[in-house]
């Protein structure tokens, strides 16, 4: 987050010299690998490839036919969340639909395979998961797991080491970023973030806000805020608290009245991560505990104590508020300030009439970097089962198949969705470039180790602000959970 000011005030030079998502310009093709098939004519869509002059080494090949597949994880039935450029059969004219129809067809002329995926509801991906392996039927080549459940797969040794996998290369950009270097656990390397979906781009936190209000309200520009570095968490509750209001005049604040910021259990983590509050960090290999740091606690006490408060922010799924199906049919309203979300409910701002922008999740002081964390326990992570029957087959095919989905799908969603139709103005956009291209993550909410991150949405439910009893309890089951995680 540290480039926000230089791009707010070089927007122009940013259109001219942007070729991909994330702000950076990458050469021309050279992709060597021949065709085992005829040459397929592809349908046309609007979404230009991401242009890069690196590939997988990876000499041709034909697997005959062969189908691989792809087990994925649904989160319940959050519709935003749902995989939607894996199994694709026709070309509709949706942009990332005809991105998605057209790598599998690639994939299918130029190595003569086919892809199917196999979706499961919730906490039955670890478990459909586990019968595979233990059976050792071999039926999923790779696993879409969410991070909910990444350190129970990890721990019960139900995972492969891409530095094992026959051509696989973990640290290109098909990969997404330094995400590898997060997940790596003695050195050892289960899990990755990759473009076999572009889903994991759903799950970052954002900030949304009412740009009506900010006007009518004569309050500062949250633009300018971020740019000059003053976008705290601080500075989020102060504008809240100018804007709360009774409405209704029923000295109740509920969802009829105005409020400064709606967040809902989900967000917390994200919030205290973009404060510098950290459940865990990978260093040397190992995983260790940071969140019970006497500068995290004082700062958890800090802001938890001032986002449960009801005067002026409101969660809307505490029971005394679900008024509304989602936060952000309650933001549409009118009466929400700040809306602290994630890219997974953006896309449906958009069908709205409420002109809004997206700020980064604020930071703690002004001295600080702005932070921009991923979602972890939404996040969806790539695996590969310890069951598959022929691993250089899988690997080469997962090394294609990520490629091509991060030169065909990665644009498609990210230039011509998020960034061609969510957003409304081009200090969004801005900010936007700037959080996909300095994500970091925090190894303890993506493991959801010792299912931290889960307890710590659960205060909001109960606006228990009493961080250091909570840690007293929480802190012996999550050293016993990293123990156990980095012995793995």
């Amino acid at each position: 987050m540290k480039h926000i000011k230089r791009i707010l005030s070089g927007m122009l030079v940013l259109l001219l010299l942007c070729g991909t998502a994330c702000g950076t310009v990458d050469p021309v093709i050279t992709d060597t690998t021949t065709a085992p098939s005829t040459e397929t004519t592809l349908p046309e869509t609007t979404a230009a490839p991401v242009e890069t002059e690196i590939s997988p080494q990876l000499e041709p090949r034909d697997f005959k036919g062969k189908t691989f597949n792809i087990l994925a994880q649904r989160w319940s039935s959050y519709a935003p969340l749902d995989y939607v450029d894996i199994t694709v059969t026709e070309s509709t004219g949706e942009v990332l639909n005809d991105a998605a129809y057209n790598r599998n067809l690639i994939m299918e002329d130029k190595y003569n395979c086919k892809v199917n995926m196999i979706q499961v509801d919730g906490d039955s991906g670890l478990s459909t998961l586990a019968r595979d392996i233990m059976s050792n039927n071999g039926e999923y080549d790779v696993v879409l797991l969410r991070g909910v459940h990444a350190a129970s797969a990890v721990t019960n040794n139900y995972l492969t080491d891409f530095s094992t996998l026959p051509h696989v290369d973990i640290s290109q950009p098909w990969w997404y970023g330094d995400s590898y270097q997060t997940l790596a656990v003695n050195g050892k390397q289960y899990i990755g973030m990759s473009y076999v979906s572009t889903n994991h781009m759903n799950a970052v936190w954002t900030v949304c806000f009412n740009k009506k209000m900010v006007s009518e309200m004569s309050l500062d520009d949250p633009y300018e805020l971020v740019s000059s570095g003053k976008w705290t968490f601080d500075k989020a509750i102060e504008m809240s608290k100018l804007v709360a209001s009774d409405l209704n005049g029923d000295s109740v604040m509920n969802a009829d009245d105005r409020w400064g910021i709606n967040h809902t259990r989900d967000t917390v983590i994200g919030i205290l991560n973009s404060c510098g509050v950290q459940i865990a960090e990978m260093r040397n290999g190992k995983m260790e505990v940071t969140i019970d740091s006497e500068v995290s606690i004082d700062r958890m006490q800090d802001i938890l104590t001032k986002l449960f408060n009801e005067e002026y922010a409101m969660d809307t799924m505490r029971p005394t508020m679900q008024a509304y199906n989602s936060d952000g049919e309650f933001f549409a309203e009118g009466n929400i300030l700040f809306l602290f979300t994630a890219t997974h409910l953006i896309g449906h701002l958009r069908q709205m009439d409420l002109d809004f922008g997206m700020l980064p999740y604020p930071k703690y002081t002004e001295s600080e970097d702005y932070r921009s964390t991923a979602a972890g326990i939404f996040s969806t992570l790539t695996t590969v089962p310890v069951s598959v029957k022929d691993p250089d087959a899988v690997g080469y095919f997962l090394e294609a198949y990520t490629y091509e989905g991060y030169r065909l799908l990665k644009p498609a969603y990210y230039d011509n969705i998020l960034q061609g139709k969510v957003i409304r103005d081009e200090e969004s956009g801005a900010v936007l470039d700037d959080i996909y291209g300095n994500l970091t993550y925090d190894a303890g909410n993506l493991y959801n180790i010792g299912e931290m991150s889960s307890a710590i949405g659960e205060l909001s439910n109960t606006l228990n602000t009493n961080i250091a009893s909570f840690l007293k309890i929480r802190s012996r089951l999550l050293q016993k959970a990293v123990d156990i995680f980095n012995q793995e």
